[in-house]
């Protein structure tokens, strides 16, 4: 069994402090992770901050960035090490011989399982607050996004369904080429050689297609199936599988949405060149 790597830093006042309202609200693996919890949140809120400061001295094209995409520049850096971190970190998770099978494992533990679940947790509260804090830039959707993705997750800490924690996390694998597709369309053009985006678009569309909504939508089936098991029924209150799973269609439902909004830009971008090159032809 894999220990959990910053154990030997946790607060035994942190965890008195938190471990009533925790056992309270049925989360008795919370506490012995609240500090990486914090930890998480301290780390991605110091990337973002220190985004402002520290890309300009590469990316001398930062400073003549509207304040918007400013901030939605320091967020996308955010964005791309939590996900590169977190699929490392959930790596030794899969194929775990502790979790398997999911289906019989639904409420096992393991030190290593909290500690991933409490550094994506961190990640969540602080893409939640971020969300909700430039709400007005970037709209509801996140918002919504990051609330259902925190519930989810924090719920593994009662402990409940930690063995579908790399299965979830899994989802972050489109994540880098979303953010790379950003990059690429905010950085002065010729910057990036036009295949690059090219075939970061492509694996972008085929990553976001098969691995969230195909991979992702086969996934909810499977723990919608296993947590509504008659056993699972009496050990945990029916409100729990209930709005996991609401949670759960909500996301597949914003990953609809979106898929389709890239889809439509794509559309869009070959008609223009198809479009330009035409008009070429004429002249």
């Amino acid at each position: 069994m894999l220990n959990d790597p910053l154990a030997q830093f946790a607060s035994p006042a942190l965890i008195a402090w938190v471990t009533p309202a925790a056992n309270r609200l049925g989360f008795t693996a919370l506490p012995n992770h609240a500090h990486e919890i914090l930890f998480a949140i301290t780390l991605y809120q110091f990337i973002f901050v220190s985004s402002a400061y520290v890309v300009p001295l590469f990316a001398k094209f930062y400073p003549k960035l509207s304040k918007k995409d400013q901030i939605n520049f320091n967020i996308h850096v955010v964005s791309q090490i939590q996900c590169i971190l977190i699929l490392a970190l959930s790596f030794p998770l899969i194929n775990d011989p502790h979790f398997s099978p999911a289906a019989d494992n639904i409420p096992t533990y393991t030190p290593y399982a909290g500690f991933v679940c409490a550094m994506t947790c961190g990640y969540f509260l602080w893409d939640t607050y971020s969300s909700i804090r430039y709400a007005h830039l970037f709209g509801l959707g996140f918002v919504i996004h990051g609330i259902s993705s925190l519930f989810v997750f924090v719920q593994a800490l009662r402990p409940y369904l930690l063995p579908y924690l790399p299965t979830f996390l899994l989802y972050e694998l489109s994540t880098p080429f979303v953010n790379n597709h950003w990059f690429f369309n905010h950085v002065p053009t010729g910057t990036v050689a036009e295949w690059v985006k090219n075939a970061n678009g492509i694996i972008l569309m085929l990553m976001f297609l098969f691995v969230r909504l195909g991979f992702g939508n086969y996934q909810s089936y499977n723990v919608a199936k296993d947590l509504f098991q008659p056993h699972l029924l009496k050990q945990f209150p029916v409100w729990l599988p209930v709005s996991i799973m609401s949670c759960n269609v909500v996301l597949n439902l914003l990953n609809i949405f979106w898929f389709s909004k890239m889809n439509k830009a794509l559309v869009k971008k070959i008609k223009g060149q198809s479009d330009l090159g035409a008009g070429k032809k004429t002249e």
